[in-house]
């Protein structure tokens, strides 16, 4: 569950119905966008509850016997103990023409 895109909706509707309860000289609009901000915390409370019962392990797999001065092949393996699958979003910190020795910026 990820609420990014409609926690971005949920925050402008309630930014609009507060400016328009401000505007309004009605009473019962004043308080109406706390109905959406408080579904807004509570649906962002119940993500990190999620998120953070199902921690993410990085391994290195690597060949058994590597040997100095040879290159061989390694990747990282993310596993999650969820039962589901999970979206992740990886990204290379240096671009693939640079040089592997060289120091990338972060």
């Amino acid at each position: 569950m990820h609420l990014a895109n409609r926690a971005y909706v949920l925050v402008l509707l309630t930014a609009v119905m507060a400016i328009a309860g401000i505007w309004s000289s009605e009473p019962a609009l004043a308080d109406l966008w706390r109905i959406p901000a408080g579904l807004l915390l509570l649906g962002l409370a119940l993500e990190g509850w999620c998120v953070r019962r199902l921690p993410v392990a990085v391994r290195l797999a690597t060949a058994p016997r590597a040997f100095l001065g040879r290159p061989h092949a390694a990747a990282f393996v993310f596993t999650n103990a969820s039962a589901g699958r999970s979206p992740s979003n990886t990204h290379r910190r240096c671009p693939r023409a640079s040089s592997p020795w060289r120091r990338c910026a972060a």
